[in-house]
């Protein structure tokens, strides 16, 4: 049988997101553990790796989109310590413990060739699904932003393009994201691991990803970084509202910041371990005194 790179490249793309998600689901479910439990989000995977090296040996990393982590702990299935991409989730949690600030970061495109930012939005992206995780309404956001920015009109061509309803609200937009269905442009994935898996095996010419992540995957000297104007880059709050409704609930895309929060004592001490941690590191700029 005779198949193409580009197929191979498919098939090897399907198998480790399959391996990924079966995993997952397959720890999810278990009710016997021993060690603390953490929930953390792609985006901080490199951040919990530094903090591991200092946590109890047994400890139960389980990588998973932010959305989709505050939906479990909604459910009952509450870890020891959650790692969040966006502080803004923090409003659907029940009860927790304890919270500390990991920091702002910035949204940046990578692009298999050197764009201009007209090109970008022409090309095949790979979007993460925004009912899992927050890549998915942010990259929704500086989309939207931008075709807004080069033509007033060409906003609405993404409502066609992505298969959502895109309604005014004051100082900005609503976009209902609860029913995401993407023309054959966008490709639509979980989570920002499996949208870097399918870029990295050249299936679409660029991707909307969280600079820690990028960073911690080493993508960036690999790839074309292309610049985004800075007040869609989510390192202030946007130039206008942005009201993501998820089936979740709404949320405001505001300026990004990421935070962990823990729900029992032996997560308060994981806590104090990642005041130590150097955050600059990671891509991560403290904020607040």
């Amino acid at each position: 049988m005779n198949i193409g790179r580009r197929n191979l490249a498919v098939l090897l793309a399907v198998f480790a997101a399959l391996i990924s998600i079966s995993a997952l689901w397959g720890r999810i479910g278990e009710q016997e553990r021993s060690g603390p439990v953490i929930y953390v989000a792609p985006t901080l995977t490199g951040l919990v790796r530094e903090v591991l090296s200092r946590a109890p040996a047994d400890s139960d990393v389980r990588v998973i989109g932010s959305v989709i982590s505050v939906q479990l702990i909604r459910e009952g299935r509450r870890p020891d310590v959650l790692l969040l991409a966006d502080n803004e989730l923090e409003r659907f949690l029940p009860d927790y413990r304890n919270r500390v600030s990991l920091g702002s970061y910035r949204l940046i495109a990578l692009c298999r060739e050197n764009l201009t930012l007209n090109q970008l939005i022409e090309r095949t992206i790979a979007l993460a699904d925004p009912n899992v995780a927050p890549i998915g309404y942010r990259a929704v956001a500086a989309l939207y932003y931008l075709l807004k920015v080069q033509d007033p009109a060409m906003s609405d061509r993404l409502q066609v393009l992505l298969g959502i309803n895109v309604n005014p609200i004051e100082g900005g937009v609503l976009l209902d994201l609860r029913g995401l269905n993407p023309s054959r442009q966008f490709i639509l994935r979980n989570d920002l691991s499996e949208v870097s898996a399918i870029f990295e095996a050249g299936l679409v010419d660029c991707i909307f990803v969280h600079e820690p992540f990028a960073m911690w995957k080493g993508l960036i000297g690999r790839y074309h970084v292309i610049d985004l104007p800075p007040e869609i880059e989510f390192t202030v709050d946007p130039p206008m509202r942005f009201i993501a409704r998820l089936r979740v609930g709404d949320v405001e895309v505001r300026k990004f910041e990421a935070s962990a929060v823990s729900f029992t004592e032996r997560g308060d001490r994981i806590l104090e371990m990642m005041g130590t941690v150097e955050l600059e590191r990671h891509g991560l700029m403290r904020v607040g005194p």
